[in-house]
Formats: structure tokens, C-alpha cells, sequence
């Protein structure tokens, strides 16, 4: 990687708590941390459009960021910190992946690259059961309450499935954070290894 991206890497990997744990735990913005991303997002704009590849790390990180700071933000209106700082990212990100082909970037499920997100409609089998979606798969593993885990996965749609799953009255298991990338790891591996369409658009994915 080139030295000047592997620094702006670092340096976003260095915040990257210090942007997310206030926004988890209290709610709040950590404004000096989200300035200092905004100064990087810029930085690498302008060493981006010299170069049409984004190494694949970095847009890993900067996509974590964006997805924990929209999720903290789901339930919030403008004029809400949160909400503002949200669009900020998503805006920059536009900006910085517009042309370039190293990022692929997705969100709705009838998007082109739809297929990739937790909501498309690929089933698979997995502990023994049957999950319509990965969402369904993900929100279910986030409690140990067998029945609990059932209602979800027998949801009709994904956003149902979330609804429960992000139910704050329900209590997460407690090893929900050192598990949950796992149990996503495994939902998406089964999800692709069970249709080879989608496995197909994975694998010409071009990754610098």
C-alpha cells in the first residue's frame, strides 16, 4: 500500500474507538474525533483522485464506520447530532468512492450489488434449521431464549426480524460483542456457499 494510505489507515484505525464507543454507550459525539475523521476523509479524496484502486482495507474500516454510526443514528431526526454526523460520513464516502471501482458499495437489496446485504432473500441451512435471510440468522443469535430465537427466524421479512433483534427490552446475551462478528462470519459463509450465483458475482469482485 502506498505509505500516504497506509498512514490515513492508520490514523483512522487509531479513532475509530474514540468516534464509536460515546456514540454506543452515551449517545454523544466525540467532536474532536469526528473532525479529525473529516480532515483524513479529505485527505484521502485528494490522494484518491489520482488513482482509481482504494485499498480494500480501508475501505473496510471506513464501511464499519458509516454502518455503527447509521445504526446508532436509525430511530434519530435532523436535527439530531447523530443524524447530522451520519450524512457528513455517507457524503464524504460519496464522494470518495464516486469513481472509483475498488469499492463496492451496497445497501438496499435490489441494489446492484444487492445480493450482499443481510436483507436479500438468499436461505440457507445452519444449526440445524432453516434461515430465510442472514439478518434473521444474526438478529436470532444476539439472545440464548430458544423460543426467542424461533419467533425471529420465523419472521415473514428481515426488517421484522431486526425489529425484534434491536428491541432493547429484550436482554442480548452477554457475550454478544465478542461473538456477534463470528456469528456474522458464519451466516454469510453459509449464505454464499449455499447459492452459487451470488458466490459467482462475489468471486469477480476485484480486490486490490
Amino acid at each position: 500500500m502506498d505509505q500516504s494510505l497506509s498512514k490515513i489507515y492508520n490514523e483512522i484505525d487509531n479513532i475509530t474507538q474514540e468516534l464509536l464507543i460515546p456514540l454506543r454507550t452515551s449517545k454523544t459525539i466525540n467532536r474532536a474525533a469526528f473532525d479529525k475523521l473529516y480532515e483524513l476523509l479529505d485527505e484521502l479524496k485528494n490522494i484518491t483522485e489520482k488513482d482509481e484502486y482504494i485499498p480494500i482495507n480501508i475501505v473496510g474500516l471506513l464501511f464499519l464506520i458509516y454502518v455503527s454510526v447509521s445504526n446508532e443514528g436509525q430511530h434519530t431526526r435532523f436535527p439530531d447530532p447523530i443524524y447530522i454526523e451520519a450524512g457528513k460520513i455517507e457524503s464524504h464516502l460519496d464522494e470518495i468512492f464516486r469513481n472509483s471501482s475498488a469499492a463496492v458499495m451496497f445497501y438496499g437489496k435490489n441494489e446492484k450489488y444487492g445480493c450482499f446485504s443481510n436483507f436479500s432473500e438468499h436461505g440457507f441451512e445452519l444449526d440445524g434449521k432453516y434461515w430465510p435471510t442472514s439478518e434473521h440468522y444474526f438478529q436470532a443469535n444476539k439472545f440464548l431464549d430458544i423460543a426467542l430465537q424461533e419467533i425471529i427466524r420465523s419472521e415473514g421479512s428481515p426488517m421484522d426480524a431486526a425489529r425484534i433483534g434491536r428491541d432493547r427490552s429484550k436482554p442480548l446475551r452477554q457475550d454478544w460483542e465478542e461473538v456477534k462478528d463470528e456469528v456474522m462470519k458464519r451466516a454469510v459463509f453459509a449464505k454464499f456457499s449455499t447459492h452459487s450465483d451470488i458466490r459467482s458475482v462475489l468471486t469477480r469482485i476485484r480486490i486490490w
